[in-house]
């Protein structure tokens, strides 16, 4: 990274900064300094970075897996959703025809038609 020499010049030159004492030709040099910290660390931080973006890629890729996933579950939920009421329609309609059944066989017996039980001798 930085000599000494480049430290204690970048320290002078913040202060005089501050102080609003630096001349065209310390600004020039202290925003060169600051490029070089910046380029130095643009190079430090890459590998860290690169891992990064490999991660974030790893985990929207899962996440639009995930995605995918939910539609195709809601869409077999809805599905399944309109299946059940299907079913159920259907067994109102058979449960209605044996009370109907069961009520013409009711009025087909009249009261003395009706089976007696039998008797154990």
């Amino acid at each position: 990274m930085w000599t000494d020499e480049q430290r204690r010049r970048d320290h002078l030159l913040c202060e005089r900064d501050q102080t609003n004492e630096l001349s065209t030709e310390e600004a020039a040099e202290l925003a060169a300094l600051v490029q070089q910290v910046c380029e130095a660390e643009a190079v430090y931080l890459a590998p860290a970075n690169e891992r990064k973006a490999q991660e974030i890629a790893e985990v929207t890729a899962a996440v639009e897996r995930l995605e995918a996933e939910n539609r195709q579950l809601r869409e077999y939920l809805s599905e399944r959703l309109g299946f059940l009421e299907r079913v159920k329609s259907i067994v109102a309609r058979i449960e209605a025809e044996d009370q109907e059944m069961r009520e013409r066989f009711a009025a087909i017996l009249t009261p003395g038609d009706k089976p007696t039980p039998r008797s154990s001798s």
